[in-house]
């Protein structure tokens, strides 16, 4: 299995009062499945092999700090939010817990993926032109209100 994008230690200290002993199991596998989540959404791994024997794996050196920041907030939504807390009330105040409590990408933090994964949604399309030996005419088409007509290559079947 690939290593999380952040660890454990890293992630104890953004949760106020740290990890008992007892949750750490819970808060790694919560690490986990934030970078299964973020590889899916980059398309890139952020690992080397250090022992293809036994498939060891080392987190890559070049790993951005903004992967690590974004899997911390992913893992830190599902760790925080237990199944079994639903909401409380006291008095006056009342909270309840989103009905979509799972793992999850933001919008903002697949924008930020996508960027330092190089996927910015710009692509070349390549196109090809087909040649005729048709003699065909060029038609014109006007263009409504004014303007120069626009040529436009018509192509008969083949």
């Amino acid at each position: 299995m690939l290593p999380s994008l952040a660890s454990l230690e890293q992630f104890e200290a953004r949760i106020a009062g740290g990890v008992s002993s007892a949750d750490e199991d819970r808060a790694q596998a919560a690490l986990d499945d934030a970078s299964s989540l973020i590889r899916q959404e980059a398309g890139l791994t952020w690992a080397t092999e250090d022992d293809l024997s036994v498939g060891l794996y080392d987190l890559d050196a070049d790993l951005p700090d903004v992967i690590v920041t974004i899997t911390i907030a992913v893992a830190k939504r599902a760790y925080l939010v237990s199944d079994e807390v639903q909401g409380e009330t006291l008095g006056d105040y009342q909270w309840r817990a989103p009905s979509s409590s799972g793992l999850y990408l933001t919008k903002a933090e697949k924008k930020l993926i996508r960027q330092v994964a190089g996927k910015t949604g710009l692509w070349t399309q390549a196109t090809t032109r087909m040649e005729t030996t048709l003699d065909v005419p060029t038609v014109y088409i006007d263009v409504e209100p004014e303007g120069e007509p626009i040529p436009w290559d018509v192509k008969e079947p083949s």
